[in-house]
């Protein structure tokens, strides 16, 4: 497991579990069967939210210290995407039909294109907004 483990999600198959490792800026991949941590991706400064789209496919996590989100390929374990947030990103969640992923970040909500990755609008809300969740 990587250094300073922040949060953990499952994905929604059940097969894997993600550690967000916010002292070591990475993502710990654990299969569930086995009970192992079967790779460790860099994943820049502060990892700190984690999420997992429904089909499994895509990991997105937040990254406070270097003010951005990652997109990693599930299957690959890879990063694919890096969207710059301007500010410290905290926690992620898809709408149901995720088309959009939303990401409460400094002072506002960003509503991110999963499938381009630009952020389409920024809701401000107020000083340091932190959890978010969208339900079906």
């Amino acid at each position: 497991m990587g250094k300073g483990p922040n949060e953990v999600t499952v994905s929604p198959d059940g097969k894997k579990a993600y550690s967000a490792n916010w002292a070591e800026g990475s993502v710990s991949v654990i299969d569930t069967s086995t009970r192992q941590v079967v790779a460790t991706i860099p994943a820049g400064k502060g990892t700190h939210g984690i999420t997992v789209t429904k089909d499994s496919r895509w990991v997105w996590t937040t990254n406070r210290k270097s003010e951005d989100l990652m997109v990693i390929d599930a299957e690959r374990n890879e990063v694919i995407a890096t969207i710059p947030v301007g500010g410290y990103a905290n926690h992620i969640a898809f709408t149901p039909d995720g088309k959009e992923a939303y990401v409460t970040s400094t002072e506002s909500v960003l509503v991110v294109d999963t499938l381009t990755y630009e952020i389409v609008a920024k809701i401000p809300v107020g000083k340091d907004p932190h959890e978010i969740s969208l339900e079906d």
